[in-house]
């Protein structure tokens, strides 16, 4: 009975030991499968920093600009709740790469009141616009406003007043999903005109940027692209992969001066509809390129 007993125990270490060596091995193969974060050993730049801070108090008679300013962290009083999530890619088996990015925002009054609201994109659960109530304190109003594009990878955004009613209008560029460039009612609230506009343009794209490039008084649109857009043929047509390209787009609306920037609403939306974008670079792929 007792030999039986020592077996036994014998035994069941045996077994214990296996399967530690078995975690320990597990183990090892995910280390070695996660991403190395590279980063100096000796970091030589911390031993610096109080000289440097030293030498720069010393030269403030210097400077022309003002530097004597520090920031709070106020995000609890502001009421902002917005949580910013990546895709897996990103997240779990993040690479230093162009297309593994982190997501922008864009600040603007789209009600009018005077205040500056804040859009923030997101790769999952959608953007969210706020509204700023005076104060430091900022309200969710994206469900009214239409601008979440809950079932998109969004990247960043752009505010511009793309119709001359005097309001801001909204692009958002994002991967895979479709560009979209919504126009603002005057009270904060979007309607989706990309396709109308003809930059519904879908890719990889990344940064956006309006400005009046040919001096007709009309915003035009640069977009930032890292890739177009493959199908897969072995039967998952809803399926695309990014290729990159390295590729830009330029828009600019087409269609007449403005008489006037305070034309009624009424006859902005009218005259949005109608207006299209066309190329204004080489098109190829990759390439696209619109015009106002």
């Amino acid at each position: 009975m007792i030999s039986n007993g020592r077996t036994g125990i014998i035994r069941s270490m045996a077994r214990g030991a296996k399967v530690a060596v078995l975690l320990l091995v597990l183990g090892a193969a995910v280390a070695a499968q996660s991403p190395q974060v590279r980063f100096p050993d000796p970091d030589i730049g911390v031993t610096t920093l109080n000289a440097r801070a030293r030498a720069q108090r010393a030269s403030v008679d210097r400077f022309k600009v003002a530097y004597d300013f520090q920031f709070t962290d106020r995000v609890k009083e502001s009421g902002i709740t917005f949580v910013h999530r990546v895709v897996d890619d990103a997240a779990v088996a993040y690479k230093p790469v162009h297309y593994d990015h982190g997501n922008g925002i864009a600040v603007a009054d789209v009600d009018g009141d005077g205040l500056p609201d804040i859009y923030f994109t997101n790769q999952i659960g959608g953007n969210q616009l706020w509204k700023n109530l005076g104060g430091g304190r900022f309200a969710d109003i994206t469900k009214d406003a239409g601008v979440a594009l809950a079932d998109r990878i969004s990247v960043t955004a752009s505010f511009a007043d793309v119709d001359n009613d005097g309001d801001e209008d909204l692009f958002v560029t994002t991967v895979r999903g479709g560009n979209v460039l919504f126009q603002n009612d005057g009270h904060g609230r979007f309607s989706d005109v990309s396709k109308a506009a003809g930059v519904d343009y879908v890719g990889h794209s990344s940064g956006a940027v309006f400005f009046d490039f040919d001096n007709d008084g009309l915003v035009d649109l640069y977009v930032c692209t890292s890739g177009t857009t493959r199908r897969t043929s072995e039967g998952e047509a809803a399926r695309s992969s990014a290729w990159p390209t390295g590729s830009t787009a330029i828009s600019t609306p087409i269609g007449r001066r403005p008489r006037s920037s305070t034309r009624t609403s009424a006859a902005c939306g009218s005259a949005m509809s109608r207006r299209r974008w066309a190329s204004a670079t080489p098109g190829g792929a990759g390439t696209p390129a619109w015009r106002t």
